[in-house]
């Protein structure tokens, strides 16, 4: 069986992580850091963004493959896809502008989290019919 629907959101995740990961590399080279922060709140900032994803892709897309795997419907695989992809580009969007609270970065992380359990459950879910 193919995972297209997980092939999918991998590929877009690792483009914005792609695009974060630049932005790092960027600051860090408009201000001579060759390792780090170097001590400023920009770069620190921008490594943040970056690590956030990267904290939450794996879990999330992993859980995602589960339930393909699983032969979850493609409706439902898009419903979950999509929302991962949406909570993390409201996070960078409300995180990117401000370091503080903000809306984006709120709803991004809550978004992020209820995904992650109602995946988790829903595999919990399907497994538990197989028994």
């Amino acid at each position: 069986m193919l995972a297209t629907v997980t092939a999918l959101y991998g590929a877009l995740t690792a483009l914005l992580l792609i695009a974060l990961s630049f932005r790092v590399v960027k600051l860090r080279r408009n201000l001579g850091v060759g390792l780090g922060d170097g001590g400023n709140k920009d770069i620190l900032h921008a490594m943040r963004l970056q690590a956030n994803l990267a904290e939450y892709a794996p879990i999330s897309l992993l859980l995602l493959l589960f339930l393909e795997l699983n032969l979850l419907t493609r409706l439902w695989l898009h419903v979950f896809g999509l929302i991962f992809l949406v909570a993390r580009l409201l996070h960078v969007w409300g995180f990117g502008r401000r370091s503080g609270v903000s809306t984006g970065r709120v709803l991004g992380t809550l978004l992020t989290w209820l995904n992650i359990i109602a995946m988790a459950v829903t595999n919990a879910f399907l497994l538990l019919q197989t028994f």
